[in-house]
């Protein structure tokens, strides 16, 4: 471009010294010869220039189309690989969840139904395994418990069955002292008949 641009800037100077030197003749000889010839030389110049940069802004354009459109591909191919692994975790999470739960709750049902015999394995270390540990102990402190209330009904009836032999005995005197004269039997089995007779 400043090569076009310096034959111009020189003959326009020529002309314009030798207009101020009134030497008009010579200075639209130049004109002709050397102004106008540069002139047009630096419009087709520019005129390649601006071509050029158009050129080149248009594969920018396009460049940048191509490059945004691949963009919108690889966005849109991560949100779906985004999408199925948040699926995929999810899924993860709720067996998680819901298996250690669901093996929490068959247990509980089988203490509901009698069976203290159910314990949970869960080999975690985490809120599941600590839950479940604390479920075991419970059972078997329930187990326990239900133990020494078996023991004590035993030894209840076993005092009881102890204690019956002697009863016969005690209600016949009671009967003597209460009810003298009557039927046996309606003075064992009807306590008021004393205070009526």
């Amino acid at each position: 471009m400043k090569a076009l641009d310096e034959p111009y800037r020189n003959a326009e100077a020529e002309v314009l010294r030798l207009s101020r030197a009134d030497r008009d003749a010579e200075a639209r000889a130049i004109l002709q010869t050397r102004l106008i010839p540069a002139y047009e030389h630096l419009q087709a110049g520019l005129l390649g220039w601006v071509e050029y940069n158009r050129t080149q802004a248009n594969e920018a354009t396009h460049l940048i189309t191509e490059l945004g459109s691949s963009a919108q591909i690889g966005m849109a191919v991560s949100l779906a690989v985004a999408v199925l692994l948040a699926i995929g975790c999810g899924t993860f999470l709720l067996r998680a969840i819901t298996v250690p739960l669901g093996r929490l709750l068959a247990a509980a049902n089988q203490m509901r139904e009698g069976d203290f015999s159910q314990r949970v394995t869960v080999d975690r270390q985490d809120e599941f395994g600590v839950l479940a540990s604390a479920f075991n102990r419970m059972t078997e402190d329930l187990t326990a418990l239900i133990g020494q209330v078996q023991r004590s009904s035993i030894q209840v009836s076993t005092s009881i069955t102890e204690t019956q032999p002697r009863l016969p005995g005690r209600r016949a005197a009671i009967r003597a002292r209460c009810c003298p004269g009557r039927d046996a039997w309606l003075a064992a089995w009807s306590p008021t008949s004393c205070s009526t007779a």
